[in-house]
């Protein structure tokens, strides 16, 4: 099957199960979302066919486990949320990061995270 095709296939999927009708949380969906098309513009002009391939097998992990977090899955729920609120993950380093320049600009007088 041509790569193009199954990464549009996965993003379109990627954004319904981000739907509000499809994950219960209204912040778990909003970031579901927003990875989506952040992985997606930030791959697209990828040429290279092993790092397409690698970026497709990502997406169809991070499918399955949406898909299970859909079904009731509570592990996979949770791990869902986790990464929705910065507990683990990008988003986690991301607020790690921001919370240590502020700390270091303020020269300690302000507690972060």
């Amino acid at each position: 099957m041509n790569t193009l095709y199954q990464s549009i296939r996965l993003y379109t999927i990627a954004l319904t199960n981000a739907a509000g009708r499809k994950f219960s949380d209204p912040i778990g969906a909003l970031y579901i979302a927003f990875r989506a098309r952040e992985r997606f513009h930030r791959l697209m002009h990828l040429t290279s066919e092993s790092r397409i391939t690698a970026a497709v097998k990502e997406a169809r992990r991070a499918d399955r486990l949406l898909g299970r977090a859909n079904g009731g899955n509570p592990a996979a729920i949770q791990k869902v949320l986790e990464h929705s609120y910065g507990q683990r993950g990008k988003l986690k380093h991301v607020l790690s990061q921001v919370c240590q320049r502020i700390i270091v600009s303020d020269d300690g007088d302000l507690d972060c995270c």
